[in-house]
């Protein structure tokens, strides 16, 4: 019930500015800071989950070959695009899954943040993101404490592929 009134609550009034490449997050306000510090300190830790290990038995049992990288990152390729997990070691409630660059960007900076609106509008929980001049995409969202990744981790990649088709379209066919 905690992470149901909690997951509302985030929803609906914390807004986190994300840095790809880091677990830092700008929360809002004092107060939004002070509701998540809270939750975060009073919780029980036994209670926590560990994403990245479920990960890695879902990737094993459906037949994935990953590896784990110098960010500590699981790395796995699905049809021919490379694809990570990034394990928030201060959030074990965060699922972030990002799909490896998939466009650089050089003399048509407005065209693509353009695509970016476009496309995000039309994929639930697609979100884009620009960095060092490439386009990079990813899917986050928030888990309750017994999370099952194999009814969503299928769908989060097909989304991102999605999303890669969908801006190659519009950054090169219009």
């Amino acid at each position: 019930m905690k992470t149901i009134i909690l997951s509302l609550l985030f929803c609906c009034t914390v807004q986190f500015a994300n840095a790809i490449n880091s677990n830092t997050y700008a929360i809002v306000n004092k107060t939004e800071a002070s509701i998540y510090n809270n939750f975060i300190n009073t919780r029980n830790v036994s209670e926590d989950i560990n994403l990245k290990i479920l990960v890695q038995e879902y990737l094993t049992n459906e037949g994935f070959k990953y590896e784990i990288d110098k960010d500590g990152d699981i790395c796995f390729k699905y049809q021919g695009h490379t694809f990570f997990f990034s394990d928030p070691i201060d959030d074990p409630y965060f699922f972030r899954i990002f799909m490896s660059p998939i466009y650089k960007i050089e003399n048509n900076r407005e065209k693509v943040l353009e695509a970016i609106n476009t496309v995000t509008s039309k994929y639930k929980l697609l979100k884009a993101y620009i960095l060092d001049d490439e386009l990079w995409l990813s899917i986050e969202f928030f888990v309750d404490s017994t999370p099952k990744i194999e009814d969503y981790f299928q769908r989060c990649i097909e989304i991102l592929s999605l999303g890669r088709e969908s801006f190659a379209i519009e950054i090169f066919s219009k």
